[in-house]
């Protein structure tokens, strides 16, 4: 469903397989502006779609290290 997932780097990897692991392979298809962004590889535009979504909300400061991550490609 993700064939985009093994163009990414390990770092933006890790981000999408912890979000999977929030909310399963069903939730995650539901960010479609993010993933579109990451096909396009606009990293800012994707983390800002991370950060405005109800996930964030409540998985709180969680979202802000994974979209720095996502933002940045590196581990924090």
């Amino acid at each position: 469903d993700f064939d985009w997932f093994d163009s990414l780097d390990g770092p933006r990897q890790c981000v999408i397989l912890n979000m999977v692991f929030n909310l399963g392979v069903a939730g995650m298809k539901k960010f479609k502006n993010m993933i579109a962004d990451i096909e396009a590889k606009n990293w800012e535009s994707a983390a800002k779609e991370m950060l405005s979504s109800r996930w964030s909300g409540q998985v709180k400061g969680r979202a802000i290290e994974l979209a720095n991550i996502m933002r940045s490609g590196r581990l924090t």
